[in-house]
């Protein structure tokens, strides 16, 4: 999770996968998009694993990215 306020990188969490998904995670993007963030998930990983964490995290499908790799993730982010 990364979290960018105006453009700026403010903060970076790892989440392994969902099985080992951290009980504070979920707390952390409620508290986010309560306080007007947009909430955000990039990753390498398989659609199927990113979307399954993004739904239980309760981010939307349209920001939710998937097996990307370093150069999709420079996109994306800039």
């Amino acid at each position: 999770i990364i979290v960018v306020v105006n453009n700026n990188i403010e903060a970076v969490f790892h989440i392994d996968t969902f099985s080992n998904l951290r009980l504070e995670a979920k707390g952390l993007i409620e508290y986010l998009k309560n306080n007007n963030i947009q909430c955000y998930i990039l990753s390498g990983d398989s659609n199927e694993s990113v979307f399954k964490v993004a739904k239980e995290l309760a981010i939307l499908p349209s920001c939710t990215y998937g097996e990307a790799d370093a150069n999709s993730k420079k996109n994306i982010l800039t």
